[in-house]
């Protein structure tokens, strides 16, 4: 069978290790400033680098969450993470901001799962964006004007 050239084009062990390094460190730093308790995901790709960082990680208690796309026909729960993990702080790991429309589609899809369950804990918050590409700015806003910071392995 011939493949195509596609989204894991360009990819090799030397890149994806030195990617994952920048996440987990990366994590690590956001994980001080912003007191977050897990990282999520949302997707294929960031699941590869979710688990990669998640093997370099220092930390101890790195809780990865992966929020699953509408369209992910798995068999499994729209937000899956460590059992019992209460999802609080939050930072965000992809690749690169375009639009926005990706981490805006995450923070909302979060508070709207959020909403449909009664919860006796607070609603999870995002305090930060890890970018594994590139990002132009230091932080992130929201549709509704809420920002962020944003660590980003390229500027």
């Amino acid at each position: 069978m011939l493949l195509s050239n596609g989204y894991a084009t360009g990819y090799n062990m030397k890149r994806v290790e030195g990617r994952a390094k920048f996440a987990a460190e990366a994590i690590e730093e956001l994980r001080e400033r912003t007191g977050s308790t897990s990282v999520v995901v949302h997707g294929n790709s960031g699941v590869s680098c979710g688990f990669a960082a998640l093997m370099m990680t220092k930390e101890e208690d790195f809780n990865l969450v992966l929020l699953r796309k509408d369209n992910d026909n798995s068999h499994g729960s729209p937000i899956e993470g460590p059992d019992g993990h209460r999802l609080g702080k939050y930072l965000i790991l992809d690749d690169f901001v375009s639009s926005g429309a990706t981490m805006n589609r995450i923070r909302d899809k979060i508070d709207t799962l959020y909403g449909q369950v009664p919860w006796s804990s607070p609603r999870p918050e995002c305090v930060g964006i890890v970018l594994y590409g590139y990002h132009r700015t230091d932080s992130f806003s929201f549709n509704d004007g809420y920002t962020v910071p944003v660590l980003s392995m390229e500027r």
